[in-house]
């Protein structure tokens, strides 16, 4: 769902209770915040999103939209405000509905962290919960939306690919047969599981691969690297990599 994330700051750490209602224009962060208790309706994008007691929502920066209480008494939340750069647009939506004990220990952990900074050392330990809350919280919407049957279909896929991924022949459609499934259905199954199509998996794979290879020095040359990987083209290898990590493989060379 979120991918790469790049650039993480965070803003703002609150536990409140809801208002009543409220309109909010052009948020200047992004948001994740999880219902402790209460129900609340966000109206985003034309659509009408209700999070009650386990709802985890995403909101992205610089989204304006509408919200209100539909329940009585308490509706406890935990919200965190960040700036972050994705690897994809993500669209406003309820990213974990499961009441994950985790998830509300995680939340409740960032809080009072936030609430204790005075150190750079105590920033780092903040961010390192929060990367542990997205975890929790992407791990959550797979099992929400993926039952184990569908991520079994493609394990022979994941088998091959293990032995296979820099292969420079490697083909989805192969990896489909294996699965005794469609490519739409192979595409639409894996992207589900891992939030991410499978082009995006295997050349996020061979990126990093190549990004250790370049740092640990053990290469003559950018060619090298390219083959090692999967690219017979050391020129369209290069472009790949610079626009996976904003700049040339050159650099190392």
């Amino acid at each position: 769902m979120f991918g790469k994330i790049k650039n993480l700051v965070i803003t703002g750490v609150l536990c409140g209770d809801s208002t009543v209602k409220a309109q909010v224009k052009k948020r200047t962060s992004h948001l994740l915040i999880y219902k402790v208790s209460g129900e609340s309706v966000y109206y985003l994008r034309g659509n009408k999103l209700t999070i009650n007691s386990g709802s985890v929502l995403f909101v992205p920066e610089g989204e304006s939209y509408e919200f209100k209480k539909t329940s009585r008494g308490e509706s406890i939340y935990y919200l965190v405000n960040f700036h972050a750069k994705f690897e994809n647009d993500i669209p406003p939506m309820i990213v974990c509905n499961d009441k994950n004990d985790k998830i509300l220990k995680t939340f409740k952990e960032i809080n009072q962290r936030w609430k204790n900074i005075d150190s750079p050392e105590k920033e780092y330990e903040i961010l390192s919960a929060f990367y542990d809350l997205i975890a929790l919280v992407v791990k959550g919407r797979k099992n929400v939306y993926l039952p184990v049957t569908q991520k079994e279909k493609i394990n022979p896929a994941m088998i091959y690919l293990e032995e296979h991924i820099y292969d420079a022949d490697l083909r989805i459609s192969t990896l489909a047969k294996l699965c005794n499934m469609s490519e739409v259905m192979f595409r639409k199954i894996f992207n589900q599981k891992f939030e991410m199509s499978p082009k995006q998996y295997i050349i996020r794979s061979r990126m990093q691969t190549a990004n250790a290879i370049f740092e640990s020095g053990e290469f003559e040359n950018v060619s090298e690297v390219a083959k090692k990987v999967g690219y017979y083209d050391p020129l369209h290898f290069s472009k790949m990599y610079k626009d996976f990590f904003g700049a040339s493989p050159t650099k190392f060379t």
